[in-house]
């Protein structure tokens, strides 16, 4: 095939690399004359095409803290986070009505407020590129102690 690098004469012995930038069967021949005569030899070698990698797409990356680890009921914590390469961010977790479940921007501050006592788990999945990222962040709610009932 022109251009493989397969043509002219060629070493009694030894190996040579070639390659194809077609797709097809191409037969290579060799003519060896000694005193006896010519020797002939060939052989069929099938170039396929290769397929294209596509280029890698980042994936997505997010962060997700908390303001406080521990409040009180009724006071606010603010939750930051921040994704890279994301397309989609969700939020879930947390309590009932605090307002963190459901569509977020790729970044941004939310403040929530609990009304009961316990310990919230806020999630972030942020997707693009799989796998998704996530993260989460705890806060823990106690009551609040209500200081003129004591004696």
């Amino acid at each position: 095939m022109p251009g493989d690098g397969w043509s002219g004469p060629v070493e009694y012995a030894g190996s040579k690399g070639l390659t194809s930038h077609v797709a097809k069967t191409v037969t290579y021949s060799i003519v060896c004359t000694e005193v006896e005569g010519q020797l002939r030899a060939q052989t069929q070698v099938t170039y396929t095409a290769v397929a294209a990698i596509a280029p890698s797409i980042p994936t997505p990356a997010v962060t997700l803290t908390a303001s406080a680890a521990n409040e009180t009921v009724g006071s606010q914590v603010t939750l930051t986070w921040n994704s890279q390469n994301a397309s989609e961010c969700t939020g879930s977790g947390g309590g009932s009505s605090d307002g963190w479940s459901g569509t977020l921007a790729l970044s941004g501050k939310m403040a929530v407020t609990e009304s009961n006592a316990g310990s919230f788990t806020y999630d972030i999945t942020c997707t693009g590129a799989p796998p998704a990222a996530t993260a989460q962040a705890k806060v823990e709610f106690t009551a609040r102690v209500d200081r003129r009932a004591i004696p």
